[in-house]
């Protein structure tokens, strides 16, 4: 159930295309993935779900070929804490969330290309499997579903802290809204209900 969860996120998604190996540039390398299993359970320690996810083996990329760019903000525990102080500040409503598959909304820069995906297999061997999205694994994953997230914030009005670049605030006269990223789980604090919901619902491919 769990493999069918993901390998639907990747079609859905359109994670992955597959190209003719003669088009491939020819300083492209493919890359070997595994799937990779975690178990969620609830505070009594009960398992609720179990989550696979299709992993690219990216310690054998090559810098400068590729990818570019790793680097990416995320949330440290003073940025809690300073999302936990301004909230109790200004009587805001916190809210816990994550954005399903984060990393496959993302476009990568440089595509990658994978020769096999377990249960996601090329049927005519002289295709291959290229990867579009930012697949987890991948060095440059981090980086680029970070751009992604940043310019799908700045679109809905967020402005970017300048010292906390995982955190993101939203000012409308006395509505005010803060979102702490931590990779793909998402904090937010509000003292209006309506724009809590109204980021759910128009966010609804992408948070859940």
């Amino acid at each position: 159930m769990a493999e069918l969860e993901e390998t639907a996120a990747l079609k859905t998604k359109e994670v992955l295309g597959q190209v003719k190996r003669t088009e491939m540039p020819k300083d492209a390398k493919t890359v070997k993935t595994k799937w990779v299993y975690a178990i969620k359970t609830d505070t009594q320690g009960f398992v609720v779900r179990i989550k696979a996810r299709v992993v690219a083996l990216g310690i054998y990329r090559r810098s400068g070929i590729d990818y570019m760019e790793t680097s990416s903000s995320v949330a440290r525990m003073s940025s809690f804490r300073i999302t936990a102080a301004i909230s109790a500040e200004f009587d805001l409503v916190i809210y816990g969330g994550d954005i399903n598959t984060a990393y496959l909304d993302a476009t990568l820069e440089i595509a990658q290309y994978v020769d096999k995906i377990e249960g996601y297999p090329c049927e005519d061997p002289s295709y291959v499997n290229v990867v579009r999205k930012a697949l987890y694994g991948l060095r440059q994953s981090g980086c680029e579903w970070n751009s992604e997230i940043n310019g799908c914030l700045s679109n809905r009005g967020f402005e970017r802290c300048a010292t906390k670049s995982c955190l993101y605030y939203l000012i409308d006269g006395e509505k005010i809204m803060l979102l702490l990223i931590y990779v793909g789980d998402v904090v937010r604090a509000t003292n209006d209900e309506e724009c809590n919901i109204g980021l759910f619902l128009s966010s609804t491919r992408r948070m859940a």
